[in-house]
């Protein structure tokens, strides 16, 4: 069975959830700031993201290592190239929600 050696598809999913995130949360904070509401309460919607993300990665986690790994450990290897990496973009996005909950409280 092929493995995946190269570790950049995590960094680069990593990078989309933080970068991508934190464009979004500041868009909104700007439109905010010029009257534009698109949510109420900007914290709730935050804590809703990070209760969301907190659910999908342990429900990833436990499931590639229940259904998708045999006896000896191994797992295919379109989960290490799809999967993983969108492990890497939910913890991405969970970073700058913690953080965003404390700026627009």
């Amino acid at each position: 069975m092929k493995e995946l050696k190269s570790e950049a598809p995590g960094w680069i999913g990593l990078g989309f959830g933080f970068i991508g995130y934190t464009m979004l949360m500041f868009f909104l904070l700007s439109e905010r700031t010029n009257g534009i509401h698109y949510f109420e309460n900007l914290a709730l919607f935050n804590k809703n993201i990070m209760y969301l993300m907190s659910f999908l990665l342990v429900t990833m986690s436990i499931g590639k290592k229940r259904l998708f790994t045999d006896e000896k450990g191994n797992s295919p290897l379109w989960i290490d190239v799809y999967v993983a990496p969108f492990i890497f973009f939910l913890i991405g996005i969970l970073f700058p929600a913690m953080f965003f909950v404390l700026i627009t409280k």
